[in-house]
């Protein structure tokens, strides 16, 4: 992904956002994308995530409203289990995005919002506990940390697992797993880490990002 109109991609994703809250579903903005795009601006994304009940009835229903190029269906792990994500690709106003419809398996767990357009928001809580799955399901993707440590800022990663850990399932150990999967990857790989950091806009060196998880890491094996 590279993108050099952010403006012109924040609209197409807003009129998409439009689509989806005109389906008469309860959908909720969640994830990085609602961080990204509610609370922080750190950096952009292509990728929209919604999580819902039922996946694959909104993507029959998008078939309707948006130009679908794409559809594909795998598997998402959410603590305690994997659960079906219909991943849907398009193009708005030529630029391509593409939208992670996410089955919900903890919709009342945490407090959301309903916007204007239909859709809900999740709190900064939900949003940091969906995050923390995503990185570790994937720790090789640097841009989950990179949101972590934003949210750090204002809410620490150490209080956040002491505090929801029992609801969420989510414990240290397996953050720090995850982080010290990621700096293996940084150091194999520091020319794509980088061209991944430039590409979402992100304004944190990977070195700067080396030296908070392993600080991160320090702070909860202790």
């Amino acid at each position: 992904m590279f993108i050099t109109d952010v403006g012109k991609l924040l609209d197409a994703q807003d009129k998409i956002l439009t689509e989806l809250g005109n389906l008469d579903e309860e959908l909720i903005i969640s994830g990085s994308f609602g961080f990204v795009r509610a609370y922080s601006q750190h950096r952009i994304t292509d990728t929209i995530q919604i999580y819902t009940e039922n996946p694959e009835n909104v993507s029959e229903k998008l078939k309707d409203v948006i130009d679908i190029r794409e559809v594909s269906i795998s598997e998402r792990w959410q603590i305690p289990e994997k659960v079906p994500q219909v991943s849907v690709s398009t193009v708005k106003d030529g630029i391509n995005l593409k939208i992670n419809l996410i089955k919900d398996i903890f919709q009342d767990m945490f407090e959301k919002t309903k916007l204007e357009i239909g859709l809900y928001l999740e709190d900064l809580e939900g949003i940091y506990h969906r995050i923390l799955l995503d990185l570790i399901n994937c720790p090789e993707n640097i841009l989950y940390a990179v949101d972590i440590a934003y949210i750090d800022d204002e809410y620490h990663l150490i209080d956040f697992i002491e505090i929801f850990s029992k609801n969420t399932g989510i414990k240290s150990d397996s953050v720090v797993e995850s982080l010290k999967k990621l700096l293996e990857v940084m150091e194999k790989d520091r020319f794509s880490i980088d061209r991944t950091l430039r590409e979402h806009s992100v304004n944190i060196s990977s070195n700067v990002m080396k030296r908070w998880i392993k600080a991160k890491i320090e702070e909860l094996s202790q």
